[in-house]
């Protein structure tokens, strides 16, 4: 896989991460509303340890995600810079 598809793919990935922080925040803060159900494929009632673990989770693999392409770029960076 070439560098510019690889960058291509951890930006959609960051993408995604960034929705299901979205849903998995709105869940959070609609935990007290009467009938909220939450944003999910099966619709589940809001379970506020489950949202906190999932916002975790999603949150630590943005950052794994974001490290990685920091990473990439520096790695182009390099190169630029050595002229090779």
């Amino acid at each position: 896989m070439n560098i510019f598809r690889a960058v291509e793919l951890m930006g959609a990935v960051l993408d995604l991460r960034t929705a299901q922080h979205r849903v998995i925040s709105s869940n959070i803060a609609n935990e007290e509303t009467p009938g909220y159900r939450a944003k999910e494929i099966d619709a589940n009632s809001v379970n506020l340890e489950l949202e906190m673990a999932k916002l975790s989770d999603n949150a630590m693999q943005y950052k794994a995600i974001a490290e990685l392409l920091a990473r990439r770029f520096r790695g182009l960076i390099n190169v630029i810079r050595e002229g090779r």
